[in-house]
């Protein structure tokens, strides 16, 4: 599918294959997670209508199976990772943060002033974040997870990276659609 102004990329329109693709995976890896229940179709994300016709995903969604996929990558079990993925970042806009007017819409990044957007997860904590590099003071804050706990260690995602990569393997101009 090729980036233009008459599509809505917000509208169901990516089918599994380009999804798999964009997220840097197999589509038969993909589909075996959704096989699996390892991932599910959410929020927008049409079901085949019939048997034989795939599946269609919103951007939010390539974007939140892009972010899924790195960190089952990094250990993260794939149930947990797409919970991670899809309600941390994809789905789901963030803010204002604490002690700042930042906020950032779904499946986005906060503004390039702000610096980059790093995914967090401190393995074992409920939830992540997504943390604007600008308003990290300490680099401990990366290591204290939602919840208040101070983890040993974090998955850290460059969402900046991982969006552009997301958008690049569709075909989409970022600049287009932010």
């Amino acid at each position: 599918m090729s980036g233009g102004r008459n599509m809505n990329i917000y509208d169901p329109v990516f089918s599994s294959s380009q999804v798999a693709h964009a997220a840097g995976m197999t589509a038969s890896n993909f589909r075996a997670h959704l096989a699996r229940g390892n991932w599910r179709i959410i929020g927008e994300a049409q079901p085949a209508e019939v048997f034989g016709k795939g599946h269609l995903f919103t951007i939010y969604d390539a974007v939140g199976f892009a972010l899924a996929h790195q960190l089952v990558t990094r250990g993260v079990e794939p149930k947990l990772a797409f919970e991670l993925a899809m309600f941390d970042f994809a789905h789901i806009a963030a803010g204002p943060l604490p002690g700042t007017e930042l906020t950032r819409q779904p499946g986005g990044v906060f503004d390039r002033e702000q610096g980059y957007t790093l995914y967090v997860y401190c393995p074992g904590a409920q939830r992540g974040q997504c943390i604007a590099t600008a308003d990290i003071r300490d680099a401990v804050e990366l290591i204290i997870a939602p919840e208040g706990s101070v983890a040993s260690s974090a998955i850290i995602i460059n969402l900046n990276d991982l969006r552009s990569r997301v958008f690049n393997a569709l075909g989409l101009e970022e600049r287009d659609y932010d």
